[in-house]
């Protein structure tokens, strides 16, 4: 049944999309005379811009960031000078002055808050649809970059699964399954507020689903961080997603209308009266009721989202930002003329927060946020006039935070912070008994859950720059609300920069998993469990190779105890749920399951002639998971091999082409059982071969093209993408058929055509 629904989703994903943009300045060889070491960031999250082009002394001499936003100017003369913030697409950040002393490094943060041009928006062209720039455990793009990227679909957690180091689970899906890590161990966060689900058709408590419900026209900058994130971040084992909404228009009144196969977009920015504030707003909303509805079936998934900021400067040191969201899904499933069967799903998701950041002196910096969020979601199975599955679950959080950051000494900073949650839950679900796959008796769950709990954490972070090195040290406490217990998160990361032109990094880290609300709902004597701890080392270099190349190569080691396993099957780590539209129900679980994951990460930029940028990526992954039956087997994602090859010509002005291919080694899967199968009329597994066989390796083509109309201040962008062009038989499962009996290929998508229009006034 669930499967079913799988497939029915799969259009859900056809939306205005497009692989992101950036361009690379050569660096000037490090001198011995003074220095300016800096960092972009962005103004509300703190967070390092990356692929942004700093310009000295009206643009005498510019560089790009790095992933973290750090950037180093060399050789510089004493005495003052004026740098200058810019990223294609964007309004240039306002001028900063530093003077630097003879043979001395001079340090200097720059806020860049990504403003929208909007006075010249028909005659600035499009970025390209350029591969992502490489960098260590860090991915950062715009809006523009995540609607412009090849195989993206409009949707930044597809285009974040291009990055090495990620893995999707399914074309259906935009999980993003991190070095080894579950579908549900990603943190997101908007404009630092962070969201109990971030797709629509979520798995609840997961960053994803069917479709992201933040639409790439309100991103100002997206950015995700596979290793070493701050201790500022917690909840999550592998990574958070950094997003920023954009500021609004700085002047008139601008807008933008999307249209595709997928849905209708429409947004609206402008600027505030008084200080000089801004505000935007989008909504959205499908049109596949008209494209799913056919005669006596009917299968009509549908949603829509909104998202609204306002960020304004309420004096000289406060700022104000205010962010809303909504999203809404419904699934209406009947099979009317084969059975008398129903389904009905439905997942409402919103969330208000504010926020205010204050300036008290160029070396202290405070921050304080509140935010409510609320989930709810309900799906129910009716066969005949009785109900067969009924999950309903409700969810507010209320958060608060306070953070404050301040340079001690020189190349000293310290962070501090505390963090409170205060949650509601109620969750009511009930299934019937069942034999499974294994052969084994699932007992019947009928649970309800219904608490209140609070969350308290704490953290500090002290980092120490001299020089070529930095290094950082960290420590997080959390008390969970549901164990009563607290538990410590350490962390150390060093960074070395042997020239302008290298970084070397490493980092070692502990990191926390809260057990998914939806298992404790399932069976509350699950909330006796303590939060999944991961142990990560990662150690890397990056740099400019030579003259137009960035390259980054990472390798990892994870070791993950206390992973749950549910004993009716004793043979699979729950590592890999989430990151499907099967049933997320389980049973009593127990805290065996052990699991390491070891791998290497690789990624190599090229500009090439003819206005040509060609990259590539490659991951080697090697996931291992001990389980009940004792003994150690692959993981259900230990997908050995990645690829990722891009091609970009982005010569004509108004015209851009990409092409995306991507390669996956075959995924571990369990074979059946023949004889017992065929005996129960049912798929029977081999519980002797579990993840003992290999699917077919996964490969695909995605080729797109798009050309840009002007007319005075309008913009009109339509693009036409086809994904797997040569209709690639990509097996996604094997599913026993009792007809046949015998197991059959489920496919994933084939060749699938994409177009749609973009137009911005």
């Amino acid at each position: 049944m669930l499967h079913g629904v799988a497939c029915l989703l799969t259009a859900v994903a056809l939306l205005t999309g497009t692989c992101p943009a950036f361009a690379m300045g050569d660096m000037e060889p490090a001198g011995p005379a003074s220095r300016i070491l800096g960092r972009v960031v962005d103004p509300k999250s703190r967070a390092g811009i990356g692929s942004a082009h700093v310009l000295l002394d009206n643009a005498a001499t510019e560089v790009t960031t790095a992933a973290d936003g750090t950037f180093e100017f060399s050789d510089v003369r004493p005495g003052r000078h004026r740098l200058v913030v810019m990223l294609e697409g964007f309004v240039a950040s306002a001028p900063v002055t530093v003077t630097v002393q003879e043979g001395t490094v001079a340090r200097v943060e720059l806020e860049y808050g990504l403003g929208v041009t909007t006075e010249v928006r028909g005659s600035t062209a499009d970025s390209p649809a350029a591969p992502p720039p490489p960098a260590l455990g860090t991915a950062v793009l715009t809006g523009l970059q995540v609607a412009s990227a090849v195989g993206g679909l409009d949707d930044v957690f597809r285009v974040m699964q291009l990055r090495p180091g990620i893995a999707s689970s399914q074309d259906d899906r935009n999980d993003l399954l991190v070095r080894g890590g579950g579908a549900f161990e990603t943190a997101v966060r908007m404009d630092g507020f962070e969201l109990p689900s971030a797709s629509h058709f979520a798995w609840p408590g997961s960053a994803g689903g069917g479709l992201s419900l933040i639409p790439s026209a309100v991103i100002g900058r997206a950015s995700i961080s596979t290793s070493g994130f701050s201790v500022a971040s917690g909840e999550r084992a592998s990574a958070l997603l950094d997003v920023s909404t954009r500021t609004g228009a700085s002047s008139r009144v601008t807008g933008r209308a999307d249209v595709s196969a997928g849905g209708v977009l429409g947004l609206l920015e402008g600027r505030l009266p008084g200080r000089g504030g801004s505000w935007l707003v989008s909504a959205r909303r499908s049109i596949l009721e008209i494209v799913f509805s056919r005669g006596d079936s009917r299968a009509t998934p549908s949603y829509t989202d909104m998202v609204a900021n306002v960020d304004v400067p309420i004096s000289d040191i406060h700022r104000l930002h205010v962010l809303a969201v909504g999203g809404s899904d419904g699934l209406d499933v009947d099979w009317t003329t084969a059975s008398n069967k129903s389904i009905r799903g439905e997942q409402k998701l919103a969330l208000g927060g504010v926020s205010v950041r204050s300036a008290w002196t160029p070396r202290t910096e405070t921050s304080l946020s509140v935010s409510w969020s609320s989930s709810e979601a309900g799906l129910s199975e009716v066969e005949e006039t009785t109900t067969s599955f009924f999950d309903h679950s409700i969810e507010h959080f209320l958060r608060a935070r306070a953070e404050v950051q301040h340079a001690l000494l020189r190349g000293v900073r310290v962070l501090g912070g505390v963090a409170v949650k205060w949650s509601s839950v109620s969750y009511d679900v009930q299934d019937g008994a069942y034999r499974n796959q294994w052969n084994i008796i699932v007992p019947a769950v009928h649970s309800i859950w219904q608490d209140e709990m609070t969350d308290l954490a704490g953290y500090a972070d002290v980092s120490w720059a001299k020089g070529p090195l930095e290094v950082g040290l960290g420590v997080r406490a959390d008390r969970s609300g549901v164990t009563s217990s607290w538990y410590a998160s350490p962390r150390a990361r060093i960074e070395y920069r042997p020239g302008s032109r290298w970084r070397l990094t490493g980092g070692w880290g502990e990191y926390r998993q809260d057990i998914p609300n939806l298992w404790i709902g399932s069976n509350v004597a699950n909330r006796l469990l303590d939060p999944v701890r991961c142990l990560q080392f990662t150690a890397g270099v990056e740099g400019k190779a030579w003259r137009g190349a960035q390259v980054t190569v990472e390798g990892f080691a994870k070791r993950y105890n206390g992973y749950p396993i549910d004993p009716s099957v004793p043979s699979r780590v729950l590592i890999g749920a989430g990151a499907d539209f099967e049933s997320p129900l389980v049973g009593r679980l127990v805290p065996s399951g052990l699991v390491h994951a070891n791998g290497l990460d690789v990624s190599l930029s090229q500009r090439l002639p003819r206005a040509l940028t060609a990259a590539v990526g490659y991951s080697y992954w090697d996931v291992q998971e001990y389980n009940l039956e004792n003994r150690w087997i692959r993981a259900d994602y230990d997908i050995r091999h990645q690829g990722r090859l891009w091609l970009v010509w982005h010569g004509s002005r108004p015209w851009s082409a990409s092409a995306l291919w991507r390669y996956a080694s075959g995924r571990p899967y369990t074979p059946y059982d023949v004889k017992a199968s065929i005996k129960a009329n049912a798929g029977r597994y081999d519980r002797t071969q579990t993840n003992a066989a290999t699917y077919a390796p996964y490969h695909r083509l995605d080729l797109r093209v798009e050309r840009v109309f002007t007319v005075k201040r309008t913009a009109i962008t339509g693009f036409l993408e086809v994904d797997n062009v040569y209709d690639r038989d990509n097996i996604y499962m094997y599913d026993w058929s009792k007809a046949l009996k015998q197991s059959q290929a489920v496919l994933q998508w084939g060749l699938t055509p994409v177009a749609g229009i973009r137009i911005e006034f």
